[in-house]
């Protein structure tokens, strides 16, 4: 699998934030084996296939998350390489997380299942709002135990983090209640909803993350209820604006329909 930082930062030389970008890095299984996709007249791997839109119509997204604070504390990274985390406030993070587990064997999943990394982009200790975060997905340990290797690269020495947790019915009642705000914001508007689409992280599915509900079937039941199409699919990493810019995300869903004048 690919950072999508790089990725976001070529595509962002050509268009500018005005213009949003939503999308999807793909997932072959949980192995992270290799994915194949339709390149328009070919089969390929390792390759980048957008569309570009344009008419009398409007864009809606929101975020769909499932990740809290583990206990509010902000802390520092003080050593990274790459997408290759190290040391938190002149900590070793392995040996941080061998304590808050009392034990090292998170150290043999890959990735890990209950904690993310977690960065706030809005104001410092405004308490917690789930569209003001980006969470990191956290791959695994590095073979030396020298650090935790990160989906993406994006994390640099002197940045400040939190130790998120996944919540699964906080991550149910987001896609819910999202879904709400988003058809409940076009109606609110005046415009007429002709086409959604859902991307979904696959670390989401009813079969990986041990919930009652399928978290998806959530948007399924909101949107079913107004009569709009819907076409989804699970995924890698979720590309999507968020505070202004086009960032890479991790454990979310991303909802978009696009709406017309009456």
């Amino acid at each position: 699998m690919n950072s999508s930082t790089p990725l976001i930062a070529g595509i962002g030389e050509v268009l500018d934030d005005a213009v949003p970008v939503i999308g999807a890095g793909l997932l072959g299984d949980y192995d992270f084996d290799r994915t194949f996709q339709f390149c328009g007249s070919s089969v390929g791997s390792q390759r980048l296939v957008g569309v570009m839109l344009g008419g009398d119509f409007s864009v809606y997204h929101r975020i769909t998350h499932g990740c809290t604070p583990l206990d509010g504390v902000y802390h520092r990274v003080t050593k990274a390489n790459g997408a290759l985390l190290c040391e938190i406030d002149d900590r070793s993070i392995v040996e941080m997380i061998n304590e808050m587990f009392d034990s090292e064997e998170w150290q043999e999943e890959r990735p890990l299942d209950f904690l993310t990394i977690g960065v706030h982009c809005g104001q410092k200790y405004e308490g917690y709002r789930e569209n003001q975060y980006v969470n990191r997905l956290i791959l695994g340990v590095a073979p030396d135990r020298s650090g935790v290797m990160m989906f993406e690269s994006d994390l640099r020495t002197g940045d400040e983090i939190q130790f998120m947790v996944r919540d699964a019915g906080r991550m149910v009642e987001s896609a819910r209640d999202n879904s709400l705000l988003l058809v409940d914001m076009i109606e609110k508007d005046g415009k007429i909803p002709l086409f959604a689409f859902y991307i979904d992280c696959a670390g989401r599915a009813k079969g990986y993350s041990n919930t009652s509900v399928e978290e998806a079937g959530e948007v399924q039941k909101v949107l079913g209820e107004r009569n709009i199409p819907l076409f989804g699919f699970y995924s890698g990493v979720e590309l999507a604006p968020l505070l202004g810019r086009t960032r890479g995300l991790d454990w979310t869903g991303v909802l978009t329909i696009l709406a017309s004048n009456p």
